[in-house]
Formats: C-alpha cells, sequence, structure tokens
C-alpha cells in the first residue's frame, strides 16, 4: 500500500475520523446547523421538507409485495415475517454463517464501542465463488420481498445486490450487559428509512432482542417538539457544551447518558411510547422504519444473538453523497472505521 494512502487507512480509525465520515458521507445526518439555527426551527424545517418530498416523490412498492405488510409498515413501521427462507436455505444460511464467523473481514467491536460484550461484526464478503459467505450472499442479497419492503419505507429504488452485515454478540458469564449505548431508547433519522434483520436464530427476551415503538415513526406535532429539542442539545454537545441543569423546558424532557442525548420521561409520554421486545424464531425477518424509536434490548449472561442485518440509508444518499462515498472508498476502508466516540462524547455531564 502507497504510503499517503496507509497513512490516510490509519488516520480514518480515529474516533474524530469516524465521526466525520458518518456525518458527510453518509445520508443526511439526523441533525446538524448551529445552536442558533436550531433555536430558530431549522431541525423542524428540515424534518417537514424531508417527509414531505418523499410524500411528492410517491415512489412506493415496486415489486409485488402483500398490501398486509405493507399496510402495517404504514401503520406500525415494523412488519415480522416468520419462516422467511425454504428449510433448506434457512439450513445453509446459519452453516454458512457460522463457518463465516472466523473470516477476516469481521472483527470484535465490543471493545470499541465500550459495550463490554463480545460483538463480532462485519461486511459479509465473499472472496471465492464457493466460499461461505457466497451461500449467504446467494440466497439473501437480491431477495425481492424484502427490497420491495425497503422500497415501500424509503419511496426510493434498490438496486440488488444489496450489503449484508454480520452480527454475532455474546455476553460471558458474570458480566452486565449495561454500558452500549445502543440500548437507549432513539431514532437514526428524521425521516423515513429502513434496516432489515434476518434472524439466524431464535431471539428470545434474553438474547438482545430488537426493541420497537410501534406506531412511533409517525410525523406529528410532538414529533416536531422533539426534533426541535434534541436537534438544540446534539447542536451543543457538538460545540462542546456538556449538557446543563436547567435551561429550557424542552431539556428537561431529554436525559444524557451513556454519551448520548436521549429521549426523557416526559417526552415517552408525549409520543405515548409502548416498547415492543421483537422475539422471534429462527428464519424470521424484521424490516423496520428507523425513524420510529428502537433500541438494543439487553443480552443475559451466557446468552448470544445471530443476526444478519441490512442497512438501505446508502440508496437515500443524495447524488453528491453517493460520488463522494464511492471516492471515499478508494482510500477509506469504510468496513473497519473505529466504532470509539469523539472525545466531547466521552466527558460525563
Amino acid at each position: 500500500m502507497p504510503p499517503l494512502i496507509s497513512k490516510v487507512h490509519e488516520r480514518v480509525r480515529s474516533p474524530e475520523a469516524q465521526d466525520a465520515f458518518k456525518r458527510w458521507f453518509d445520508a443526511s445526518p439526523i441533525y446538524s446547523g448551529p445552536i442558533v439555527a436550531n433555536r430558530l426551527g431549522w431541525q423542524v424545517m428540515r424534518t417537514v421538507a424531508k417527509n414531505s418530498a418523499a410524500e411528492v416523490r410517491g415512489l412506493r412498492t415496486l415489486g409485488a409485495v402483500p398490501e398486509k405488510l405493507t399496510s402495517a409498515l404504514d401503520r406500525d413501521g415494523m412488519v415480522v415475517i416468520p419462516d422467511y427462507l425454504p428449510t433448506p436455505s434457512h439450513d445453509a444460511v446459519r452453516t454458512a454463517f457460522e463457518q463465516y464467523g472466523q473470516s477476516p473481514h469481521l472483527r470484535d467491536i465490543g471493545e470499541e464501542n465500550g459495550s463490554h460484550i463480545r460483538y463480532r461484526s462485519g461486511p459479509v464478503r465473499s472472496d471465492r465463488p464457493d466460499d461461505d459467505a457466497a451461500t449467504i450472499i446467494s440466497l439473501l442479497t437480491r431477495d425481492p420481498l424484502m427490497i420491495g419492503l425497503a422500497e415501500h419505507v424509503i419511496h426510493r429504488r434498490v438496486r440488488p445486490p444489496v450489503s449484508l452485515v454480520y452480527q454475532h454478540l455474546e455476553l460471558p458469564p458474570g458480566v452486565v450487559d449495561d454500558h452500549d449505548r445502543e440500548q437507549l431508547l432513539h431514532a437514526d433519522k428524521f425521516y423515513s428509512c429502513a434496516k432489515a434483520i434476518y434472524c439466524v436464530e431464535a431471539v428470545t427476551e434474553t438474547s438482545s432482542p430488537f426493541v420497537y415503538c410501534p406506531g412511533s415513526h409517525r410525523v406529528t406535532v410532538e414529533r416536531l417538539r422533539y426534533e426541535r429539542a434534541m436537534s438544540i442539545r446534539d447542536a451543543e454537545l457538538r460545540a462542546g457544551h456538556l449538557p446543563r441543569p436547567g435551561g429550557e423546558i424542552e431539556f428537561d424532557q431529554i436525559d444524557f447518558d451513556r454519551s448520548r442525548n436521549v429521549i426523557g420521561t416526559d417526552f415517552r409520554e408525549r409520543l405515548d411510547l409502548h416498547e415492543r421486545p421483537l422475539t422471534c424464531a429462527a428464519n424470521t425477518l424484521i424490516l423496520v422504519n428507523n425513524r420510529g424509536f428502537h433500541r438494543r434490548g439487553v443480552l443475559a449472561p451466557g446468552q448470544s444473538r445471530k443476526t444478519l442485518w441490512v442497512n438501505f440509508y446508502p440508496y437515500q444518499r443524495p447524488f453528491y453523497g453517493r460520488l463522494a462515498f464511492r471516492a471515499a472508498k478508494r482510500v477509506i476502508d469504510t468496513d473497519n472505521v473505529s466504532r470509539a466516540l469523539p472525545a466531547v462524547y466521552t466527558q460525563s455531564a
């Protein structure tokens, strides 16, 4: 590797590079702008404009997707489909998943993100036409039902193959799963965005189920109030101002925990949020609109969770963002950037 490229690869592993990469090369960041602009309603305008544009664009399901599934997505923001693959196909995926666990494309990100659990994750990438990754890719990355559901959520065309992410979480005996910020209830974006989860093995109450608040994906007056309050808090945090007691009344409805601004009790009640752990049998597909509030359920000691994920956010990048991302990938190992947080986010309040 040329010296210059090597230096870039090393630099991108820093927390600051990780934060910048997400902010500038991902789909529109959930919050942006300075403190004053957000006080004046910048985030509210972004939310209304982005969601109005999606409705005007009007691109709905392009494939043959059952109406009962799209109706569930519109109503609840989530859909759970058991017995997703034919049994032989699921058995093949499960066997390949176990073998792929030794792939050099994976790494344990548990210590990086402060979760204190064994968190083996990474892209499902094939090195040979007949390897384990190729088996998984052939069975899931061009699946028309999953793609059709995602298109219904994001109102954009999804051209296969999609990218799969391997996730295997384990918690050793005697360790408590209470450090990971993903366990805190949050929304990923201020506009409709889709993620799919394929459960390789059964997910129970104790094996870190995906927890979702049905119906919380809808844009309401209270959601706009929440977006404004959170945008101000986020702008202050980015400016290096840690949360302080008092201040605007909205701030009393937002907490600061595990280096993250999170929804407080008052806003939970205002938004009528009710958490539902999505427990399910093996060979289940879950697809959600992550504009809704969600979190990772607690993993009990000695338990594990084995899933494959598809993030459809890249299909929502603006045209210039897609060009910039492709250019960045030439010099940045985008699958192996650090999951650590910038220093400002790790200070205590």
